[in-house]
């Protein structure tokens, strides 16, 4: 009878609970550049998958915790594992500093770079939405970079921000790669960016539009070719040199 009760109780704390958590809608956002066009969307489904895309050039799309960069040549488009791509371009990275490093002397690898502090500013409202003003401050100055970033904390938009901080993770992890270490600068950025959702950033794009509502599901769809690591790097050969 004990254990009945227990279990009535269990069941009434996960009903509460769930009628208390509305489903994750399908949720799109679209980001504006200066000159007033699309410079970014973010997309997000009810199951969790992510589709970034800049311009129309390139997407980055996560299905299933997996990120594939989207993007074409003149064979066509085509999808490779972020992972896969960051690969090969580290390869090709090193090897470009070991046929350097003779004629230079000394390895050509650049090093660490200066270290940055993040600095909390103003609130602004940005596409209708309230964020806090972070930006970057050489350590040790109070002088401006230039990069200040607005980040809003509405639950309703932490999908996106998870999709834009996950890209500039991958990204963070490419430069990692190729550089043998992460800069201070990239890991500060990656710190603002998992605060929340960015919704400016540094002037270059600027939350415009956020609408709930299906997305179709040929957005969250890879295309008919997914290359491996070693049909990405024989298809780029030519375009590395």
């Amino acid at each position: 009878m004990v254990q009945m009760k227990r279990s009535r109780r269990r069941f009434l704390a996960a009903a509460i609970f769930m009628a208390a958590t509305p489903a994750q809608a399908d949720l799109t956002a679209r980001y504006m550049n200066p000159q007033g066009l699309v410079g970014m969307s973010v997309e997000v489904d009810e199951k969790g998958n992510m589709r970034v895309t800049q311009g129309n050039q390139l997407a980055v799309l996560t299905i299933g915790g997996v990120s594939y960069l989207l993007t074409s040549d003149l064979s066509g488009t085509y999808a490779v594992r972020q992972d896969d791509w960051v690969a090969v371009n580290a390869k090709r990275f090193r090897g470009a500093v070991a046929a350097m490093s003779p004629k230079m002397g000394k390895p050509a690898l650049p090093d660490e770079g200066p270290k940055f502090d993040i600095v909390a500013g103003k609130t602004e409202t940005v596409g209708g939405r309230l964020g806090t003003t972070w930006s970057l401050r050489t350590h040790g100055t109070t002088s401006p970079t230039g990069f200040d970033f607005v980040i809003n904390t509405d639950p309703d938009l932490a999908a996106v921000g998870r999709a834009i901080a996950a890209q500039m993770g991958g990204s963070a992890a490419g430069l990692a790669a190729m550089r043998g270490t992460v800069s201070d600068f990239a890991a500060k950025i990656q710190t603002i960016f998992e605060k929340g959702t960015v919704i400016k950033m540094s002037g270059l794009l600027q939350l415009e539009s956020v609408k709930q509502g299906p997305i179709p599901k040929s957005e969250f769809e890879l295309p008919p070719v997914v290359l491996t690591r070693e049909q990405f790097e024989a298809r780029t050969d030519g375009a590395a040199h």
